[in-house]
Order: structure tokens, then sequence, then C-alpha cells
């Protein structure tokens, strides 16, 4: 099934019919659906899928040439180079075929990273008349820091051969309520704060069940998928893993500062920033940049989160207790580890699905204005989860609580000061609560058409 990848079906199909031979590079997380998309591009076109493994390229050549001669596709030598492979394809395709060749080559990188010799076999192909608007071809990819930061230096002006660079990022929550088409908002949410717009991660948790006992099922036993889930998708890109995990874990405890990390772990301070950085680059962290204001005097610099709900997850509430998986029951585990503390770490995305709502309204224009720039103030004593202008600077607010015991009229007068410590003078101010408001702040928004009130039925 495939969910909110409409505008991404619409651009390759774009550059399917263009005039002439394409490449695309199309790449995101692993489970962010680039296998799915491609599944349903290539559904009604003649379509050649090679997956890559980590081998020589004389092995992945010998590799996909029985696997073509399986299917039909005879070629020539048992062992041939990746050009006479595609030569040998893309001649019968001409021969049998009236459609155009869609040749998709997925985890390319484990191959590419070893030499030139495929992406120089790709674009010999490209430039070849006599095969001109016979293919399309799509290189896909997990490995995320690969593709953005290695890629180009490493194939030089072949680069130039590149049609498009296509990025899937994580689907938004209201691709999540259409997936398990449940009106049930709050396991919506539960789901959301752990996998994120992941759709390889939802396929794990059902619906019916209660959070603790899809967690239970999923994380807390030594046969569960997700097990080692924050392990494995760690070591599967980066080296020296006791200091990944390590620098992961604190973050997951709430250290944002670098001088936090370093009093914590006694990495030297450069150390932290060579490995935070790494993580940044495959999207594991991000270091939050607070909204420009006026107030920058009271603004917090230099805070680092883990950007993945996933991993925020794993390292804060598996991660320090892996040991005691299959000695301590699963439901135990939860009690005693989780419990207490789950309802906080859901809160932190909460935000994040506040966000997706406003989003939404201001691309149907149905916002008091239409806003350029959004972002988050991070402050020395306090945060404003929503930060909206427009090219005026007119400024929309927007605050989101996620405690049970609702949102009270002294929390929004502690909002409005906090507006006051970054200078920012609001038009509109949007809150944003899961057990809804206190009768005098309603009162309040009643009376005042600058003041939203957005409960969790909104949602």
């Amino acid at each position: 099934m495939l969910l909110g990848r409409g505008k991404e079906l619409e651009y390759l199909n774009q550059y399917y019919c263009e005039e002439g031979n394409r490449m695309i590079v199309l790449y995101g997380q692993k489970g962010i659906g680039v296998s799915t998309l491609l599944q349903t591009f290539g559904s009604d076109k003649f379509t050649v899928l090679l997956s890559c493994s980590c081998a020589s390229s004389r092995q992945m050549a010998y590799l996909w040439a029985k696997s073509l001669r399986s299917q039909g596709i005879p070629n020539n030598s048992e062992y041939p180079d990746f050009y006479e492979l595609f030569e040998s394809l893309l001649q019968y395709v001409v021969k049998n075929e009236s459609r155009k060749l869609v040749l998709c080559i997925d985890q390319f990188h484990e191959v590419l990273k070893t030499d030139r010799s495929l992406m120089n076999a790709i674009c010999k192909l490209m430039n070849e008349e006599r095969y001109y608007n016979s293919f399309m071809i799509i290189l896909s990819s997990n490995a995320i820091g690969y593709v953005e930061n290695s890629l180009i230096s490493q194939i030089g002006s072949l680069a130039f051969q590149i049609s498009a660079f296509l990025k899937l990022k994580p689907l938004r929550f209201i691709d999540l309520v259409c997936y398990f088409d449940s009106s049930n908002t709050q396991k919506c949410m539960n789901i959301y704060s752990i996998c994120g717009g992941n759709p390889g991660f939802w396929a794990y948790f059902d619906i019916n069940e209660s959070f603790r006992d899809n967690i239970c099922r999923v994380f807390l036993h030594k046969e569960s998928q997700l097990y080692k889930i924050g392990i494995h998708e760690v070591s599967t890109h980066l080296r020296e893993l006791n200091v990944y995990t390590t620098l992961l874990a604190s973050l997951a405890e709430g250290r944002e500062k670098l001088n936090d990390i370093f009093n914590h772990t006694l990495y030297s301070r450069p150390k932290i920033s060579v490995y935070l950085k790494n993580l940044m680059s495959h999207e594991y962290v991000e270091k939050v940049f607070s909204y420009e204001a006026p107030g920058d005097v009271n603004v917090k610099k230099g805070v680092y989160r883990i950007s993945d709900p996933m991993l925020q997850f794993w390292f804060r509430f598996i991660y320090p207790h892996l040991g005691e998986i299959g000695i301590i029951s699963a439901e135990e585990f939860y009690d005693k580890y989780i419990a207490s503390d789950i309802s906080l770490h859901t809160g932190q995305y909460f935000c994040k699905i506040c966000n997706e709502y406003l989003h939404i309204l201001n691309e149907k224009n149905c916002l008091p204005f239409v806003y350029s720039k959004c972002g988050e103030w991070v402050g020395k004593s306090g945060t404003i989860d929503i930060v909206a202008q427009n090219d005026k600077r007119d400024t929309l607010l927007g605050f989101c609580n996620y405690a049970y015991d609702g949102m009270t009229f002294e929390d929004y007068e502690a909002y409005m000061n906090c507006a006051k410590q970054a200078y920012l003078r609001p038009m509109y101010v949007y809150l944003f609560s899961v057990a809804g408001f206190d009768k005098r702040l309603e009162a309040y928004a009643a009376e005042n058409s600058s003041l939203t009130l957005v409960d969790m039925s909104q949602l």
C-alpha cells in the first residue's frame, strides 16, 4: 500500500516520460518506503530489479548475470563486467519490448563504494546513441550519509550524468492514521512517538492492542523483532559502536549541551563534536537551531537531540536495561522501567503532530495568514514550540501541552511570558492540549479571536 507518496510517484513518472535516458538517485532511511515506491512505479513498466550486497564488483556482476538468465534474459559471459551485462540487457529490451526499460539497482552504494566501475558502465551506456531513449536507471539506497556526503566526491565528473536526486522523507502523522484506519487519536499518537514517519516500523504494531502490550511484544523479548534495533541500526552505517551508543544514550537521557555530554562521557569536546557530526550525517541526531527572534540573549544555543523517534525510545528505555530482557518478564520490565516516563517521551512528539496540523491548515489557506517560515524557539527558561511568520513578520505562536490534567489559564500566562523573553508579539496564538482546557481559559478564548484552542479530537 503506497501512502503519502503521490508527489514522488508523479516525479518519477515525469522523468520516465521525458525524451532520452535518465538516471535518478532515490534514497531514504531504511523502512521509509523506497521499495514500495519502486514497486508501484514499476508495476506498469518493463522493470528489472538488481540488488547489491557486500561483494566485489566481479562477484556482483556474476550474481546479476545468473539472476537475469533465470528470468529468461540471456547474457554471453559467465563473468561479464557491468557494461557487458547491461548491454546484453538492453539488447534484449530493444529486441523484445516496445517499452522503455526501468532498471532499479538497490543499495547501489554497496558496490560503488568499492570502485567506480558500476557508475562508469552506466554513464557509458547513457552516452550510446543506439540506446537513446531506451532506459531509465534508478539507483536506490538507505545510506543517507553516503549519498549526501560521499557519492559526488567519489564519482567526480560522472555526477553530471545524474538527472536528479530524490530523497524520501518521513511520512506524516495523518498518513499513519490512514495506515491504521483508526479514529483513536491517542493510540495513533503513541505509535507515532516510537515509529515516527517510518512505515517499515508501523507494520510491527497492532492498533487493537494496548500501548503496553505492543511495546512488550515488539521490544521486550529476546525473540522480539526490534529487541536490539538501536544497536543494529547504528552498526549498519557506523564503526566504533561503543562511542556512538554512549553518545546516543547520553542524549536520550536529556543531556542536550556539549558540556553536559562531556561531563557524562569524559570524551574530549573535539571528539564529541566529530562523532555528533557523523550521527547527524545519518540523521540520527540533529542540532537544534532556535528560531531567529529579537530575544537572542535568552536563547539556549548548541542544543543536540536524537532526531529518530525509534532511537530516542530505544536508547532511553531499552538500552540501559538490555541485560534484564529475558531475565524478568516483558510486563515486569515495562512496569519497572518504562511506565512512569513513557508519557514524557510521547509528549516530545506531540509537538511535531501539532506542527503538522498547522502546516496542513497553512497549505489550505485556513490560517489567519499564510506563513513562509516556521521553527522552534528554545529559551533558557522556556520553549515556544511553534513560531510561524510571513514575509511581513506577522507572527503566530503555538504551544503544546501533553499533560493529562489539561492546560490551564496559568499555563497560557507562562507561555506569554516566554514570548516576551523572545521579544515576540504574536498576532495569533494556538494552544494544543491532549486533555482539554480549564474553564477560565476556554472563557478567555471565547472572548479573544486571536486565541485558538485545539484539543486532541481535532488532530
